[in-house]
């Protein structure tokens, strides 16, 4: 992802917001959505086996539709429970969309204003060295990470999942001098969010987790999801790995990540929920009148409008989203994590493509896999569109060769059926490398025979075994070959 000029973003997505429906989105047909899910399934079963992908859940959602998901892995450590699109995951910093969209529900209702000062709804915080900033910090300083306070509190809960209740962190908090003016700078800070999730307590009468649920979680249909830690969704959520490490000798390089209960940092890092519900949460982003009564048109235009720095930089912020472009189109993104959880969902504006990726460990690329994965279905015309070959097998007669081969120093491929004939897909452990890389047609020339690419390509010869079914590819003149691989058994630890 590439950053433009915040000004040009600014303008595009005036503009976007101002036209949901100007028809920017590819023309997309049953098949060429159909095979854009039949390779991303095989290049995130790829990926995620050839970076020993603990679990991974992703959803794709198009114009307000789910279009696609797909989950890969494990979701515990004794039973090797399938992953599906309904885990739980902590979701880490998601949170602050459902925090984000709390206050501006708030905002509706006419109970609080973006521009009231900290103070009014929290007199008791005597935040700055002189004990007055929270009469100048504003919520939308709040939303927008321009507060001047820390990115975290004083306690090292990060390391220990100790996390301050509320009166803890707020004496912290008291007369501890701002990292700068507010209004001034961005700078990223959970505590912000810890103090607006007060602020919906305080304003609305309820503890967090309830009016979330009521108002949010509920009417969003994401029955599977809870800013609660330990109970509901949260009591079943996937096993958490650290990264791969050549210092652990088990679990394939990884070690267990413990947990916590946010307390206070709820409202920051707090929420459990699935790629499923995740992507009811993207939908309505895309058709917000689907589910009226959430928020006003006004409130959801705020959320994905970019908002000029205070300060020159390259860094643009709307009111929950972080203001990206996705190869030159504006994009809406955030990213989360928490206690080994990696996620983030990206929605493509012009394209009005969403993506959730969820995944259980630490080094989970999720960020490159949304946005290889948003990519993708917009650009899904082009996925195959080979032209016609006049030997062309029936689709038939070519579905018993899909599958994965190898030899174990020869690179392996994955053969692929998709909507326009047989592909030859070469699997890469890179998630930053585009989906279709590695991509190649195969041209017949022979029964069960192709050339890899063009006519006077690498030539490949299936041999097939019982059930027709393909068992081994002999290259060129079949002194090497590649054999076909058992279906892969879940990755993981």
């Amino acid at each position: 992802m590439t950053r433009l000029n915040h000004a040009v973003l600014i303008t595009l997505a005036a503009t976007l917001l101002a036209a949901p429906a100007a028809g920017a989105a590819p023309a997309l047909t049953a098949d060429t959505l159909d095979d854009s899910r039949a390779l991303a399934t095989r290049w995130l079963d790829n990926l995620a086996a050839l970076r020993a992908l603990p679990a991974l859940a992703v959803t794709v959602v198009i114009r307000g539709e789910p279009v696609y998901t797909h989950a890969t892995g494990a979701a515990d450590r004794e039973e090797r429970t399938p992953t599906t699109v309904d885990t739980p995951f902590y979701a880490g910093s998601l949170s602050k969309l459902v925090t984000t969209i709390a206050i501006l529900q708030l905002v509706d209702a006419g109970r609080l204003a973006l521009g009231d000062p900290l103070a009014k709804h929290l007199p008791e915080l005597h935040l700055g060295a002189d004990g007055r900033a929270a009469a100048a910090i504003t919520l939308e300083d709040l939303l927008l990470h321009r507060s001047g306070l820390p990115r975290e509190g004083a306690t090292p809960y990060w390391m220990t999942y100790d996390f301050p209740a509320w009166r803890a962190l707020a004496t912290s908090l008291d007369r501890q001098p701002l990292d700068f003016a507010e209004g001034t700078q961005t700078a990223y800070s959970n505590v912000g969010m810890a103090l607006l999730g007060r602020v919906v307590e305080r304003v609305s009468g309820e503890p967090y987790a309830d009016y979330v649920a009521r108002h949010v979680l509920g009417p969003l249909r994401m029955a599977d999801s809870t800013a609660r830690f330990g109970v509901g969704p949260a009591a079943r959520v996937a096993a958490a790995w650290s990264a791969r490490s050549s210092h652990v000798a088990t679990n394939g390089g990884r070690f267990p990540r413990g947990a916590g209960d946010p307390r206070a940092f709820a409202p920051a890092f707090g929420l459990v929920s699935t790629a499923r519900d995740l992507g009811r949460l993207i939908a309505f982003f895309q058709r917000p009148d689907a589910t009226p009564g959430v928020l006003s048109e006004s409130g959801v235009a705020q959320m994905l409008r970019p908002r000029a720095p205070p300060s020159p930089g390259p860094e643009l912020r709307a009111l929950g989203f972080d203001a990206d472009s996705l190869n030159g189109r504006a994009a809406a993104s955030h990213g989360g994590w928490f206690t080994g959880h990696k996620s983030f969902v990206i929605l493509d504006l012009p394209d009005e493509i969403g993506v959730v990726v969820l995944g259980s460990a630490d080094d989970t690329p999720a960020k490159d896999i949304a946005e290889r994965l948003a990519l993708l279905f917009a650009e899904a015309p082009l996925v195959a569109r080979r032209e016609p070959h006049p030997d062309d097998p029936a689709p038939a007669c070519l579905r018993g060769l899909v599958g994965a081969y190898g030899s174990g120093w020869i690179p392996d491929r994955e053969i692929v059926l998709l909507s326009d004939g047989l592909y030859q897909y070469e699997p890469a452990s890179d998630p930053r490398s585009p989906v279709r890389y590695g991509l190649r047609a195969l041209v017949p020339a022979g029964p069960d025979a192709f050339r890899a690419g063009t006519a006077d390509g690498q030539l490949l010869r299936f041999e097939r075994g019982p059930g027709g079914v393909g068992r081994r590819i002999l290259l060129d003149r079949g002194l090497t070959w590649l054999d076909r691989y058992p279906e892969p058994a879940p990755p993981g630890p």
